[in-house]
């Protein structure tokens, strides 16, 4: 299942459910700076999770922290 997440002024552009209860929260980022994540990192928190994923513009793939930054490119690459 795939829906969004909005709180006050905090949200995030897709929560993927699955196995009842495990959400992946992703935000889309197309652009070079990346550095507005409040929304993604409040709901990582919230619900406990391990892992949260931006999609960027940038052409490398890097982990901060408990999010993963995936370029664009190779997210269209994973199915």
């Amino acid at each position: 299942e795939i829906s969004y997440y909005r709180e006050d002024k905090y949200e995030v552009d897709f929560i993927v459910s699955y196995n009842a209860n495990k959400h992946l929260p992703i935000e889309v980022k197309f652009r070079a700076e990346t550095e507005k994540l409040a929304g993604l990192r409040r709901f990582i928190n919230n619900y406990k999770l391990p892992l949260g994923v931006i999609i960027t513009k940038k052409r490398e793939t890097a982990l901060d922290g408990n999010i993963l930054h995936i370029p664009l490119l190779y997210f269209l690459l994973l199915n």
